[in-house]
Order: C-alpha cells, then sequence, then structure tokens
C-alpha cells in the first residue's frame, strides 16, 4: 500500500477532494487532525519521564551542577 500525505489549503475544495477520492473503490482515506502543541506553556514538569528509569538523586543532581572546576 502507498501513503501519501496531501496538505490542502482551502477547506471547501479540501472536501470536494475528500469526496472524491472517497467513491475510488482503490483509495482509502483517513483523515487525520493535528495535535497543536504550545510550545509557550513552558511546563517543566511534562519532561519528568524521562528520568523514571534514573537510578539518581535530587542531592546527586545538585552537585553534579554545582561543581566548579579551578
Amino acid at each position: 500500500m502507498e501513503t501519501i500525505v496531501i496538505n490542502i489549503r482551502n477547506k471547501e475544495k479540501g472536501r470536494m477532494l475528500r469526496s472524491l477520492l472517497k467513491d475510488l473503490p482503490f483509495v482509502e482515506v483517513k483523515e487525520t487532525r493535528k495535535k497543536k502543541i504550545k510550545a509557550s506553556d513552558g511546563n517543566f514538569f511534562l519532561a519528568k519521564g524521562i528520568w523514571k528509569d534514573a537510578d539518581i538523586t535530587l542531592t546527586e543532581i545538585r552537585k553534579q551542577a554545582w561543581q566548579r572546576k579551578s
């Protein structure tokens, strides 16, 4: 099966194209919606999953972060 992604700027023409494609017996139409992610939220705690398997404590992280090289 071949997959083609088409970006349509005009909603009305997009609906027309979608209905045309749905009528073709050899085409399977799957509609998807883009998830809107707000980058401006800056929620630090969304990244907590990257540390779930790490065997390190908050104290150790602070020690490593504040080490000064002379």
